[in-house]
């Protein structure tokens, strides 16, 4: 008879890997299927930034949290991320200050620290760029960017030490379906 679990995640990307350790902490008993290996799809080639700037609510302050777990990587996961910290910048043209106002005003609400940045505070932030059409910047000065690869296995083995099971090189083929509802799934294996 196949193992049992309460949680099963197809997909050992950050997000996978993540839920996984989430979960596992939570003491569920949780299976992550990985068609390949760990971070073998989109998370081992994104650019990993870690940034606040979003006009909706709820992901600006999931994104504040997320900030804050790569700030304390090591006392929050365990391992290594290779968090840097060098700013984030997003750039207007006047037609679209007020949006980038209101965002500004959004997440300084749920504490996220940026600034408005006018074309001087621009230049002077950025000597060699020509801010010559732009009316405003926002300035993230806490975000930065982190190494997938280091980021996705740490998550993955501190999953691991919390009980998750990972079934790599199995991809799942089929959803088995009950009353509506996934009941489990078929890989060639």
């Amino acid at each position: 008879m196949p193992p049992t679990f309460d949680i099963l995640i197809i997909g050992a990307g950050i997000m996978g890997c993540s839920t996984a350790l989430e979960l596992a902490q939570r003491g569920l008993k949780v299976a992550v299927l990985e068609k390949k290996q760990v971070g073998a799809g989109g998370t081992g080639k994104s650019s990993a930034i870690i940034r606040q700037h979003y006009s909706n609510l709820l992901t600006a302050r999931m994104a504040k949290y997320s900030l804050e777990v790569f700030q304390n990587f090591a006392e929050r996961v365990g391992g290594e991320c290779g968090f840097t910290r060098v700013g984030f910048l997003v750039l207007v043209a006047e037609k679209d200050r007020p949006g980038l106002e209101a965002n500004i005003a959004m997440q300084r609400s749920v504490g996220i620290r940026t600034e408005l940045l006018s074309p001087a505070a621009l230049a002077a932030l950025i000597p060699q760029m020509d801010a010559a059409e732009l009316v405003a910047a926002a300035w993230e000065p806490e975000s930065g960017y982190a190494d997938p690869w280091l980021t996705v296995n740490a998550y993955a083995a501190a999953a691991r030490a919390a009980g998750a099971r990972f079934f790599l090189n199995t991809p799942v083929t089929g959803l088995r379906l009950a009353g509506g509802k996934i009941q489990g799934v078929d890989t060639p294996a």
